[in-house]
């Protein structure tokens, strides 16, 4: 957590889903970009957080990322979700509750701003967004890093 909440702040708040071993931030500057522009916000608004989930979408982690891999420079398999089934790692088994519990230690009050990609993301972090809402956390403010074009 970066700065001390109080009752009269909405903390920033970014979920950071994906694995540090294949996709961010080392791969793609993109990727880096989106951090360094969450990083910038929370600084300047003073106080927030980003939390990294651990093995989002992933299930596995690192060793199903390996698997997944090597499944598909081998070409035994043609893409990463049948590679999944045939190893028996689901996507997207996250600790939602896990990261609720740390939210509500850095968050007391339970209003944030909720840094996001692009507008579409609320739809693709469905379970993330229903996690909160379960937890009866408010949404202040939602933040987007990029603009989408129609």
């Amino acid at each position: 957590m970066y700065g001390t909440a109080d009752m009269s702040h909405y903390p920033i708040v970014r979920l950071q889903m994906e694995s540090l071993f294949n996709r961010f931030p080392l791969r793609h500057v993109t990727h880096r970009n989106h951090l360094k522009q969450s990083v910038q916000l929370i600084i300047r608004y003073g106080v927030g957080t980003i939390l990294l989930l651990a093995d989002g979408g992933r299930g596995a982690g690192f060793g199903a990322y390996a698997v997944d891999r090597m499944l598909l420079e081998r070409r035994e398999l043609s893409n990463s979700d049948i590679d999944r089934k045939k190893i028996c790692v689901n996507h997207d088994v996250n600790d939602y509750d896990g990261t609720i519990a740390l939210l509500k230690n850095h968050c007391p009050q339970k209003q944030i701003q909720l840094i996001m990609n692009t507008p579409t993301s609320i739809l693709k972090k469905k379970a993330w967004i229903n996690a909160l809402a379960d937890e009866r956390f408010e949404i202040k403010k939602w933040l987007f890093l990029q603009q989408e074009e129609i």
